[in-house]
Parts: structure tokens; sequence; C-alpha cells
């Protein structure tokens, strides 16, 4: 899913980054059966699909469909309409009564709507009591099942809240801040059991499972080895996605590395993605202060902002490419394009589908959910039929 990231209008972000990355990425990407097949584009309309793998029918019929996505619907003004002024919308979730969950991180609001786009209600807003949450990274939702109860999680601040979900209503049922995770930086759910991505890493422990039913729980996931604390924790950092298969997908912001872990957190395989261009920063050591960043600005480079399981066996997974620094903005780099691959949950294959889709938000059997830029400058969410 998407949480952890930076502002996704193509004004930001200002990036912390370090300089092992270079010696990490050094090894290359070998062979990855790259399929090239922009979607969204007007030539991918005569460009003939390649399958991803002759013995993967299912994920060659999804891609096909991913190169008919279609827009269908746009949500979001600049005229203070009720719920449709939004300001930095992260993540999303669709629920299976048929209810958009829109996440805003700066408002720190939850928002529903109608799946053809209609304002319903906030239900979640700012603050720290029941019901309300504060600088939240991601929303997802538990036991995809048609009741008139739906639960969702929501990470934010130093905490995880489960809340009720009922009509467009929604009651806060649990908070609790899971001791291994001392800062949340991303959350999925696979059935009743959480997946909790941490903003520092804690040796080589990425991921925590927490099981709501039992209070059981593990940690598993290799983190990013080298340099200091900061380096460490930073490198380490980046977007989790759940499946309903029971795996874990974890990726790295800064880093090309995509692995899949299977429900008892075993890595089944881990890729890198191609024509990944690394950040340049350096990790200094200054008199009397601790370990901190120094990044350049002036080279582009890549990071990782989003995974999405896609139902019918992929994965589409998101690479933002930043330009150098200007005159103008010295101190930070300009979203300048977005890569969008499919993988094969089952083998790590990967295609290129799109330069131009926007910034995913989340995916369901039929629709792409993302937020963009208005011509205006505000963000919308858009909604892809495929």
């Amino acid at each position: 899913m998407r949480a952890y990231w930076p502002d996704y209008r193509p004004l930001k972000p200002v990036i912390m980054i370090t300089c092992a990355l270079c010696v990490l990425l050094g090894c290359g990407v070998g062979e990855l059966g790259v399929v090239k097949h922009p979607i969204l584009e007007s030539a991918s309309r005569e460009t003939p699909l390649v399958a991803l793998d002759h013995e993967l029918p299912d994920v060659a019929r999804l891609q096909q469909r991913l190169a008919r996505a279609q827009q269908v619907l746009s949500i979001g003004t600049l005229d203070g309409k009720p719920g449709t002024v939004f300001s930095r919308p992260v993540d999303a979730a669709v629920t299976s009564s048929g209810r958009l969950l829109i996440l805003d991180a700066s408002m720190s609001e939850i928002r529903a709507f109608t799946l053809t786009g209609s304002y319903i209600a906030t239900l979640v807003s700012r603050g720290q009591g029941p019901s309300e949450i504060v600088s939240p990274v991601g929303i997802d939702v538990l036991d995809q099942q048609r009741t008139a109860q739906e639960r969702i999680t929501v990470a934010g601040g130093a905490r995880i809240k489960l809340f009720e979900h009922t009509d467009d209503a929604i009651r806060q049922l649990e908070s609790f801040a899971p001791p291994t995770v001392p800062l949340p930086g991303d959350v999925c759910a696979i059935g009743s059991s959480l997946r909790i991505r941490s903003r520092f890493a804690q040796g080589t422990d990425l991921v925590s499972a927490f099981d709501l039913r039992d209070s059981a729980a593990f940690a598993f996931g290799v983190g990013y080895q080298e340099g200091g604390p900061v380096a460490r924790s930073e490198l380490s950092a980046g977007p989790i996605a759940c499946l309903t298969t029971g795996e874990t997908i974890l990726a790295f912001t800064y880093l090309p590395t995509v692995a899949v872990y299977d429900s008892a957190g075993a890595m089944r395989w881990s890729v890198d993605l191609p024509e990944f261009e690394p950040l340049e920063f350096r990790e200094v050591q200054r008199v009397g202060r601790p370990v901190g960043f120094v990044t350049s600005y002036s080279k582009p480079g890549d990071m990782v902002t989003s995974v999405h399981g896609v139902p019918g066996g992929g994965l589409l997974v998101q690479v933002a490419h930043l330009g150098g620094a200007t005159k103008k903005r010295p101190r930070s780099q300009r979203i300048e394009g977005r890569r969008t691959y499919l993988l094969s949950t089952k083998t790590g294959r990967i295609a290129l589908l799109s330069k131009s889709l926007p910034q995913i938000l989340t995916v369901t059997a039929d629709m792409v959910w993302a937020v963009a830029e208005a011509s205006e400058g505000y963000p919308v969410i858009v909604g892809y039929r495929y």
C-alpha cells in the first residue's frame, strides 16, 4: 500500500538519503524479463501485448486488462464543496459494502465516498480523542467480508487504531502502540492479522505481524545494514502491501528491492527493479550533534512510492523520478515522472506498464484509484476502470 511517502503532488519532496546506497546497488538488475508496455498512452493502443510468462496465463490476462484501463471519474474541487477539497491524500481502501475511504495525511481525515465519486461523510478528523487521528500514514480494511460491520485499521503518530465502520458512521474499537514498532510507517491487513511496517529498523526486523484474535506476534524482514543508525533507519523504510493469499510485499523507498514473504515471515523471492537510478546523499557527523544526512540535490534519482497487490496474481510497484534542484528551489527536488511496473506475485517477473499513471492509492478487482493534480494545481482522486 501507500503510506510512508512524500507529498504526492509533483512539487516535492525534500529527500533525506545516504552515500552507502550506491554500493548496495552496484550489483545490477540481472535478467528480469522486462517487457516495455506503456499504459494509458496513445502508443500503447497498437503495441502487441507480451505475456509475462507463458506458464502464467492469469497474469498475462491481467496485463492485458490493465493496458486497456480508462479513467472513468475524478473527485476533487477547489471551490470548497463539502469533502471534496484535498490537501495530501496518501492512502485509500475500498470496503466490501462499496465505500471508498480516502486518507488525507495533512488534514488527518478519513472521508467516505461512493464508488461513483459522491461524497458521503468525513468519518474521522484530526485530534487525540476516540475516533480521531493525528499524522496518519496508512489505512486498510480487515476481514474483507460483506457484513454490516467492517473493521478499519489506521496507522498514525505512534499508534495503531482499530475502527468499526457501520454504514456511514465509524467508532473506535481499540488503540494500541506495538512495542516492536516505535513509529509505524505503514499498515496492511490479512484477515484479522495486521502487518505493521516500522519507520525505524530494529535489528533485522522491519515488519511486525500482529493477530487481533489472540495477540500473537512475530517480526520479519531484513533491512539495510550499512552506515550509521540514521542511514539504516531511512534506507530500511518503505511501503508494504498485504495479499489475500497471506503473503506480505515489502519494498524500500530509496532502494530498488521488492520482496515477498509468506504468512510465516519467510522470504519467497526478491527482485530488483530495472533502470533504478539511486539518489545521492552523504551521511555526516557534526561536532556535538548526532549523525545526520546531507543531500546533494544536484543529481536526479528514483524512489519507490507505492506497492499494491492486484486481484489475479499481480503486483503494481511505482517509482517516482526526481529531477535535480533548480536555482529557484536549490534545496528540493521535483517529481518529474513515474514508472509503474506489473510484477507476478508467483515469480517476480516484471513488465513496465506505464510512464504516465499517477500515484496509485489502492487497487480493486476492476478499479485503480490514484491521486493526480488538476490543471489548476490542486489534488484530485481519479478512478481507472480496467
